[in-house]
């Protein structure tokens, strides 16, 4: 790429984020990220005592799709087995909520991927 075309480039980016701006000056874009953004809006709900049950309940059926068959949550999508550090952070987050026990089955299962993989302390 040439020094024109980077410019052109920047150019272009830069009038693509201006036409998205809001007349407050922010910008609204959907975002969705990885389920420990979830997980971690949860637990503030929950810590902080927030009134927010419809957010939380949305929440929590967001994390529980994202649950692989074997327990386990993933972070990126080429993680096919599961990554132990999402998994532990998802299961707490679901505990934390208060809509799950250690005995449902989707705990178990991930409580079981938990054990499988070294347990929490070889978790990030």
């Amino acid at each position: 790429m040439t020094i024109s075309n980077v410019g052109r480039y920047i150019a272009s980016k830069l009038e693509r984020l201006e036409k998205t701006q809001n007349q407050s000056g922010s910008w609204t874009f959907n975002f969705e990220g990885s389920s420990l953004t979830d997980c971690f809006m949860i637990i503030i709900i929950r810590t902080l005592g927030i009134d927010e049950e419809e957010l939380l309940n949305q929440l929590v059926k967001r994390l529980l799709r994202t649950q692989n068959d074997n327990g386990s949550w993933s972070i990126y999508p080429d993680e096919k087995d599961g990554n132990l550090s999402a998994t532990v952070q998802s299961y707490t987050a679901l505990l934390v909520s208060g809509e799950f026990t250690r005995m449902d089955e989707e705990m178990k299962r991930a409580e079981q991927f938990i054990k499988k993989h070294g347990g929490v302390s070889k978790s990030h």
